[in-house]
């Protein structure tokens, strides 16, 4: 599971209307998981990495075994 905290530095007010048509609430107009990257694949894909994508997923499934609680 991967969780993304955003700090809010500044808003900009749009239509009311825009947040209720985004539909961003309602699970069944999310888009399919499938299509989303793994964790692995986002490091591997945003941080300059001499690893591989199958170490870095080694590297992860070790830290949820070991170190998530």
């Amino acid at each position: 599971m991967l969780a993304l905290v955003v700090d809010v530095q500044e808003v900009f007010m749009h239509c009311a209307k825009a947040f209720i048509r985004s539909r961003l609430w309602q699970p069944d107009h999310w888009p399919e998981r499938k299509i989303s990257p793994t964790l692995a694949e986002w490091v591997v894909g945003t941080v300059v990495k001499e690893q591989t994508l199958e170490q870095v997923q080694a590297i992860h499934m070790n830290d949820q075994e070991t170190r998530l609680y």
